[in-house]
């Protein structure tokens, strides 16, 4: 059983004609949570969130604060016991069970923020939001399985057909950072922090026809320092730039292909390369670690507002894993691309939205 209550907006209070606020409270009920591993998991989700919104003139600024609270969970290490990847619901970032809420609850602060300047077309952004990069429902490249992170960047329409996306970000490593434990120790407990591990990517669409669109990415993934200055080069190929900096970073390519026979239909394929080695590429050791995926999409495929969708996807079990660990493709302990993970097998998907 799953229900769901959403009171939206509750109060709406507009300060002028370019700044609104507005409270939202959410509750969600389900008597076997698909999100958890355990079966027969009764969960309720208690959520208020302050929404506020700016807009004037080329500048967009989106927030959302506020509180949430998990009622029937059990939490291990600031992370929901038994949560499961493989369902596309976003993961969880910190998670704690401070004094004063039962033992079954757990809860976690909400604040997002999404700034844009620019038009639709060509701009900035300075975010701790989602990304989804790539075709399909669980993208390969970048999918909005992960928590909501801190990233900058922009986009540019170079031309009608052409468009490029450049970000540069921080991740969430789960590696303990020891120099700072002596610091932040405390009676009955302690805080830790992290190794820095920082995505900087980008992204090249071309639409030479109506039907067609060809894309290619580049993901980086580096630790240990806050910003690698070289990587803020967003026209430059980042495969050599690995090598320059030293051979220490992750680096994973992907493309993708899709064709629109029509206006309610899409059908497309995907690439992703993880550790390339050239000159290896066709021996049998080869190091070359890959995934593949296909699939469709058709709207009004029954009635007006439906939507079926068939999706296939491969992974070898190795990508986005690194020789050096904390440069995993990780953020939160979930795979920034493909939300189920690296599993060497197959993973079929139907969906039938009515």
């Amino acid at each position: 059983m799953n229900k769901y209550i959403l009171l939206l907006p509750l109060l709406v209070i507009a300060f002028s004609q370019f700044l609104s606020i507005s409270p939202e409270f959410t509750y969600q009920y389900e008597s076997d949570n698909e999100q958890y591993a355990i079966e027969g998991l009764a969960v309720q989700d208690y959520e208020l969130i302050i929404i506020g919104q700016y807009r004037k003139d080329k500048l967009n600024i989106l927030a959302r604060m506020g509180y949430h609270l998990l009622d029937g969970t059990t939490i291990q290490n600031n992370k929901s016991v038994g949560l499961s990847n493989f369902t596309r619901q976003q993961g969880l970032h910190w998670v704690e069970h401070p004094p004063g809420i039962a033992d079954d609850q757990s809860n976690y602060y909400v604040a997002d923020l999404k700034l844009e300047y620019g038009d639709s077309a060509n701009y900035f952004y300075f975010n701790k939001w989602d990304k989804h990069w790539g075709p399909g429902v669980n993208s390969l490249t970048i999918s909005n399985k992960i928590p909501r992170f801190f990233h900058f960047g922009f986009k540019w329409q170079l031309q009608e057909n052409v468009r490029f996306d450049y970000f540069h970000g921080k991740l969430k490593s789960g590696i303990h950072d020891d120099n700072y434990t002596e610091y932040y120790n405390e009676v009955g407990g302690s805080r830790v922090f992290d190794i820095t591990r920082n995505i900087v990517g980008h992204r090249l669409e071309w639409q030479p026809l109506e039907q067609l669109i060809i894309s290619g990415s580049e993901l980086i993934t580096y630790a240990n320092r806050s910003i690698e200055l070289t990587y803020l080069l967003p026209f430059v190929p980042f495969f050599p730039i690995q090598t320059y900096v030293g051979e220490t970073d992750n680096v994973i390519m992907s493309g993708d292909i899709q064709y629109l026979p029509h206006e309610n239909v899409c059908v497309y394929g995907v690439f992703l390369m993880d550790e390339w080695s050239p000159p290896y590429t066709f021996d049998k050791d080869n190091h070359n670690w890959f995934g593949w995926q296909t699939g469709f999409e058709w709207e009004d495929v029954f009635i007006l507002a439906s939507r079926l969708r068939m999706e296939y996807t491969w992974t070898d079990h190795r990508i986005y894993r690194h020789r050096f660990p904390v440069n995993d493709f990780y953020s939160w302990g979930y795979p920034v691309g493909f939300g189920q993970g690296p599993m060497h097998r197959n993973y079929m998907q139907i969906i039938v939205l009515i």
